[in-house]
């Protein structure tokens, strides 16, 4: 999401960039719901940071 990857018409990430009308902001805003929503989930999740890419994986390791 974001970078060469933001062609998002008709999808709801669109109401993003019709916000601000930036790429690169509506690739941030969707980053920080992305966390916002992978933090109040009850599964684990690893995240590491690549350059400026943040990666998560859902490790699967819920008890």
């Amino acid at each position: 999401m974001g970078g060469t990857n933001f062609y998002w018409q008709g999808t709801p990430l669109y109401k993003l960039f019709e916000k601000t009308d930036d790429v690169n902001a509506a690739g941030q805003a969707a980053g920080w719901l992305l966390k916002k929503v992978i933090d109040r989930d009850k599964r684990h999740f690893e995240t590491k940071k690549e350059e400026r890419i943040r990666k998560y994986k859902w490790v699967g390791d819920e008890k």
